[in-house]
């Protein structure tokens, strides 16, 4: 007879699955000889999750190495529960659900969870961050987040789809206010975002996600229809999805097709029926941009800097003459990628200039040439 590796907890009266088939206690003891989860702050390994869980302390991080788990979890201290991957820690529950339950803060990530009766994920408590899980074919919500109460807590960069009656959800939200939770920048199984699949008002801007998985830095959900966006920062590489692929710039009155994106040229994207839009930041960015801009209407955008919009604009305002030169900021309102109500800024003889957003454009009226440079920062 094998015997239990060390640490593998106590299987007495406990009865569920290895490998799909499903043993009493006496069998997992002769069959477990290696821990599947391991415990790296206290060097320790168990073979089911919340054995791990029940020996563990506040703060620990427990990894969960590849493989099938039928088990439903109980997460009622702080913990780091990280997986191996969705493609590779797989997380079935044991029939009843929620699969994972949340009552303590956690960091959760690296899972694919799926097929429950219940919730994916319950979660009834403040400062959780759930991210990089897959999270699907459960019949009780996908994420069910009781909200009374809850706040700063962050659930993004996940894959939420194909779960009943929503992916996700909110209760009790009441007057509180759904900004605490932190609900945008997931994949809901279409570049339209969560649409009638979230619930109780929930934020479902899309996150950009391509065949093989990938996810980005920052992805703009786009209209359907002509959306002006702009990338904050110098970039490693960009995708669009749900897009007829028509995307211009504007140089010197007139447009032109997008070969390369940078931080103070806007573009015109042609968006079928809406879609995004993602980024991927180069490591270690920062840089000097500049453009030249004439003497009427330009397009500009304003990257992520340490600078003020007054230190921006303020070569701008007059000539070489000392004639006013920037007369004029406008925001192309629905049309830009972050809406500012149709901002319309005129007259700009002094350092007035509001903040203005990174991933919109500017229309910008100049009396004279002048040249814009921004520096940009990481």
């Amino acid at each position: 007879m094998v015997s239990v590796a060390a640490g593998a907890g106590d299987w007495s009266g406990y009865e569920g699955y290895i490998d799909n088939v499903l043993v009493d206690a006496d069998i997992k003891a002769t069959y477990l000889t290696e821990p599947r989860i391991i415990n790296v702050t206290k060097s320790n390994g168990y073979n089911y999750i919340q054995d791990t869980v029940n020996a563990a302390s506040p703060g620990d991080t427990i990894n969960v190495l590849a493989g099938e788990y039928r088990e439903d979890i109980v997460i009622n201290k702080a913990l780091n529960l990280t997986g191996a991957g969705v493609n590779d820690s797989l997380l079935y529950g044991a029939g009843v659900g929620p699969i994972i339950k949340v009552t303590a803060t956690a960091n959760i990530s690296g899972f694919t969870i799926q097929n429950s009766p219940g919730a994916g994920i319950r979660v009834e408590v403040n400062g959780c961050n759930i991210h990089n899980n897959l999270i699907t074919g459960n019949k009780n919500y996908g994420i069910y987040v009781y909200s009374e109460g809850i706040k700063n807590t962050i659930i993004n960069k996940n894959s939420i789809c194909n779960n009943i009656p929503y992916d996700g959800y909110v209760s009790n939200n009441g007057s509180m206010g759904l900004e605490i939770i932190d609900f945008t920048n997931n994949w809901w199984g279409n570049p339209l975002g969560g649409g009638g699949h979230v619930y109780n008002g929930l934020s479902s801007k899309p996150w950009l996600l391509v065949e093989d998985g990938e996810t980005y830095d920052r992805t703009i959900a786009l209209n359907a229809g002509w959306t002006i966006i702009s990338c904050d920062k110098e970039l490693e590489n960009w995708d669009v999805a749900g897009t007829s692929g028509l995307m211009y710039v504007y140089d010197n009155g007139a447009f032109s097709e997008v070969i390369n994106l940078d931080p103070i040229t806007p573009v015109f994207v042609k968006s079928d029926n809406a879609g995004g839009i993602g980024f991927n930041y180069k490591p270690d960015q920062q840089g000097i941009y500049t453009t030249n801009l004439e003497a009427g209407w330009n397009l500009i955008s304003i990257p992520e800097t340490a600078a003020s919009s007054d230190d921006i604009f303020s070569p701008l305002m007059y000539g070489s003459n000392n004639e006013i030169a920037l007369t004029t900021i406008v925001c192309q309102g629905q049309y830009n990628a972050v809406a500012q109500a149709s901002f319309y800024q005129s007259m700009l003889t002094t350092y007035d200039v509001p903040d203005l957003n990174p991933l919109n454009g500017y229309w910008v009226y100049l009396n004279v040439p002048k040249i814009y440079g921004v520096i940009v920062v990481e």
